[in-house]
């Protein structure tokens, strides 16, 4: 499921800059993936990524496109 993060992500650059923005990420992970988190050999599902990215697109033309 799509979520928002609580760690460290590039927003936290453009909020100084008074860009509203926040860690949402697209992308859902088995628990064997979330174990590589941030690790030498960091894993995700192809069809995760792919999946992901449209997610990601569709949120971005919703949100920017209805202005």
């Amino acid at each position: 499921m799509p979520r928002l993060a609580s760690g460290y992500n590039e927003s936290q650059r453009y909020r100084p800059l008074g860009i509203v923005c926040y860690g949402f990420s697209p992308y859902s992970s088995t628990a064997d993936e979330g174990n590589t988190e941030h690790g030498d050999n960091e894993r995700i599902r192809l069809e995760e990524l792919r999946r992901g990215f449209r997610v990601l697109y569709d949120v971005v033309m919703e949100v920017a496109g209805s202005r």
